[in-house]
């Protein structure tokens, strides 16, 4: 979990107490929101407005379940089309603004990420918690999941029951430039299985 500060803590057991039941999701509605949203151009501008708009935020709480407590998952109730949490907003003059709820959620409680990626350390991609979210970057991100690159690098041997450590590591790159590793052991006995056949055939061909 997230070693977060003593602030950051006490900022999302209030989110989790907070009943956000009375939320004015009517302001979500067409004809509400995108009328009383001020006219944006670009990305930049339409996050200032989202983090410095009070009904923004309850409209977007009101759309995460945190009946399980502060320390559950907070799985967000909108649409989950790749299975993480998608919001959007719709401003003034037609502009819309895409946002990653999980995300989202992390930087209105713990300000701005400059991180590539946001980690789930729980697993699930639609939770909103930001206890549950660690900032990392994106190799880390990738290997701690469940990706061909990601099971390699939870490997401790390999098929034949080499350790893959120390010396007898091989360390390579995949075709997405992610760090791998091959056991030195069974390498070193593919070449000299194809030396040796090599031999054999140009002593048949003589």
């Amino acid at each position: 979990m997230i070693d977060a500060t003593p602030q950051t803590q006490d900022q999302i057991n209030h989110l989790a107490e907070i009943d956000w039941s009375t939320a004015r999701l009517s302001a979500t509605m067409p004809g509400s929101r995108p009328n009383r949203l001020p006219v944006v151009h670009n990305r930049q501008q339409a996050l200032a407005v989202a983090f410095s708009d009070d009904l923004i935020a309850e409209a977007f709480w009101a759309k995460v379940d945190r009946s399980g407590g502060s320390f559950s998952w907070w799985p967000w109730k909108g649409a989950t089309p790749d299975g993480y949490g998608h919001h959007s907003l719709k401003f003034t003059g037609g502009y819309r603004l895409a946002l990653n709820a999980h995300k989202f959620a992390y930087e209105m409680v713990n300000g701005p990420c400059q991180a590539p990626a946001l980690d789930h350390l729980c697993r699930n991609r639609s939770c909103c918690n930001p206890r549950h979210l660690d900032p990392v970057t994106q190799q880390i991100n990738t290997l701690r999941g469940v990706s061909p690159a990601a099971a390699n690098a939870q490997k401790t041997h390999c098929k034949k029951g080499h350790p893959l450590e120390g010396e007898n590591v091989i360390l390579v790159q995949t075709k997405a430039k992610l760090p791998s590793r091959k056991c030195r052991t069974c390498t070193n006995a593919t070449y000299a299985a194809y030396r040796a056949r090599r031999a054999l055939e140009k002593e048949a061909g003589r």
